[in-house]
């Protein structure tokens, strides 16, 4: 009966343990490849040179109702010194 007690304490003091260990975080800031938008149709512009990779928009964008900028997934080299946006657009940026 003592092994039994013994190694039901040990059973829950494991799930305890377990219980309250913090989960870990993804990161919170993921890079993304951004292009230009045109104003109206929200539609990338082609980048001349790389698109810049990172987290935040590099443009000016402050915000409003007019397509500022969009990160996405991926670009394509269209051999002529542009890029142009490839894959799904994650984050989009309006301005006034």
């Amino acid at each position: 009966m003592k092994n039994y007690l013994t190694g039901l304490m040990a059973v829950i003091i494991a799930i305890g343990a377990f219980a309250f260990t913090a989960v870990p975080k993804e990161s919170a800031k993921t890079n993304y490849y951004w292009f230009e938008l045109k104003a109206v149709s929200g539609n990338p512009k082609d980048a001349v040179g790389l698109p810049p990779l990172q987290a935040s928009d590099p443009f000016t964008c402050p915000g409003g109702t007019a397509y500022c900028a969009g990160a996405y997934s991926g670009y394509i080299d269209n051999h002529n010194g542009t890029y142009s946006a490839s894959g799904s657009r994650i984050i989009t940026d309006m301005k006034h």
